[in-house]
């Protein structure tokens, strides 16, 4: 009996190995090389956008805006009384002049496909008109003060600093004067040039363009830097840029702005094309007020910038363009880009709304440029048959608004993909491309590995069969034995 137990237990061991050995085998196969084979959308993953497609994503988002001017002002007349510095109102009668026809010029992002979009109060507020008054004014008193100074006539007691710290003062005296003593009586219209126009005219585009309503617009954008304004145009399925997290921006991170600076401009017919540039976060800066940061970079930008969008490495937008570096500074070699994050913005567009309250959605749009992404990702595991549903979605958007670029060229490659027989759309497809991923050593050594298992199991059996065997001869033995045993009793 103890040979027949060892005989069992050999068995057992040798049954034992195999599965041991299939388990192993198997695990290990399947670890080098299935298990890092996307077999699902779970495969998904980030999509790292080139520069390329940045822009031609966020092309058909970005819209030249213009505020049309037409009126007339009185101007409050003022003197400046040396001894204190300070604005001594006059009583005589106000200067009266009418403006011509004028305009300015900012950039704009669709952040909503409801036809929202956002871009800077001195781009579409009636104070940068006053502004422009004031500062003409202004600017006219300080230069005969500065040359009263450099003369020796003015200031012999203070040094350089303090006397530009009293010039910088009165200046902002002398536009707070203005502004709120002169008379305004202006005629405003804000409009968002047609992106498909044919006219090569700067009238003309904005005759064809669409009129505007301002939504919300902060007046004292010159005081407390908010410089943000949301205006609507009565147009739908915009494609609007995807909203992104300004305060996971460091310095350091590459960024893209893209506008209408008119420095850009050199023939009529370039009106309506935004010009793309790139940079870096030089440094994150308090406001005037050191109330807020905001982000200075050297990606170029010039008048008519205002309101474009800054974008991170995704495409999404991050903060708008508000200003650059000042007249001297460029002429000395430095010139930088300052943008409001886009974090701060909800807070004050609802602080500065016009009308009504403002539905919170608006602000977190990105349809078109999620579906493109999300095409993208899917084109790149070999989903071809849905990202082509996720890119003719957004070839439907608004007739007057281009698509965004490259969704014709993932279209006609997707489906050269499918023609091919490479397109993974069922579950059979994606078991072949699984196993098509896996090398040929790969599979010969998974071949003997099989070989050896089918060994081991074959030899398994032949030691069971001989193990049968001998138990058969044993009983028979045992029986003999004890029929003896019986027989030797019975004597």
């Amino acid at each position: 009996m103890a040979k027949i137990n060892i005989k069992k237990s050999l068995l057992a061991s040798v049954v034992l190995l195999a599965v041991v050995l299939v388990v192993s085998l198997s695990g290990f196969f399947y670890a080098k090389h299935l298990k890092n084979i996307p077999s699902s959308e779970k495969g998904i993953r980030d999509i790292e956008l080139t520069q390329e497609e940045i822009a031609g994503l966020a092309r058909p988002s970005i819209v030249r805006v213009a505020q049309k001017v037409t009126g007339k002002v009185a101007i409050a007349q003022f003197d400046v009384g040396l001894e204190k510095m300070e604005i001594i109102p006059l009583n005589s009668s106000k200067k009266e002049f009418i403006l011509p026809p004028d305009e300015i010029y900012g950039s704009g992002s669709i952040i909503n496909k409801d036809g929202y979009i956002l871009t800077n109060s001195h781009v579409v507020s009636q104070n940068s008109y006053k502004l422009a008054i004031a500062s003409k004014v202004a600017e006219s008193y300080l230069e005969i003060m500065e040359e009263a100074y450099l003369s020796g006539k003015l200031f012999k007691d203070k040094n350089q600093d303090e006397v530009e710290e009293i010039f910088k003062k009165l200046y902002k005296d002398m536009i707070d004067y203005l502004i709120n003593k002169s008379e305004f009586d202006f005629k405003k219209e804000v409009v968002v040039l047609r992106p498909n126009s044919n006219q090569e005219k700067m009238a003309d585009l904005i005759r064809d363009g669409f009129r505007a309503n301002v939504v919300s617009v902060n007046d004292n954008f010159y005081k407390d830097n908010k410089d943000v304004a949301l205006i609507k145009i009565d147009e739908t399925d915009l494609p609007a840029l995807k909203i992104g997290d300004s305060d996971a921006i460091s310095v350091g991170n590459n960024i893209s702005i893209m506008g209408f600076p008119a420095s850009a401009e050199f023939n009529y017919k370039n009106l309506l094309e935004p010009t793309f540039t790139s940079g870096t976060i030089n440094a994150i800066k308090d406001s005037d007020n050191k109330d807020f940061k905001i982000f200075q970079t050297d990606a170029k930008i010039s008048q008519g910038s205002s309101g474009g969008p800054v974008l991170n490495k995704n495409g999404e937008l991050i903060g708008i363009i508000t200003y650059q570096s000042n007249e001297y500074q460029r002429q000395t070699g430095d010139n930088f880009a300052f943008g409001i994050p886009i974090n701060l913005m909800p807070k004050w567009i609802n602080d500065f709304l016009v009308s009504a309250d403002l539905n919170p959605l608006v602000l977190n749009s990105g349809y078109s440029q999620d579906r493109f992404i999300k095409g993208l990702q899917l084109a790149d595991i070999g989903r071809c048959k849905k990202a082509i549903v996720e890119f003719e979605a957004i070839s439907k958007t608004n007739d007057y608004f281009i698509n965004i670029e490259y969704v014709g060229d993932n279209i006609n490659k997707c489906r050269e993909i499918i023609g091919s027989g490479k397109s993974i759309d069922t579950r059979w497809d994606e078991i072949k491309d699984r196993y098509s991923k896996i090398e040929k050593s790969s599979w010969i050594v998974a071949i003997l590995a099989a070989a050896s298992v089918m060994l081991i199991i074959l030899l398994t059996v032949i030691v069971f069969k001989r193990i049968k065997r001998d138990e058969k001869e044993i009983h028979h033995l045992e029986e003999e034995v004890d029929y003896l045993e019986e027989s030797e009793k019975k004597k």
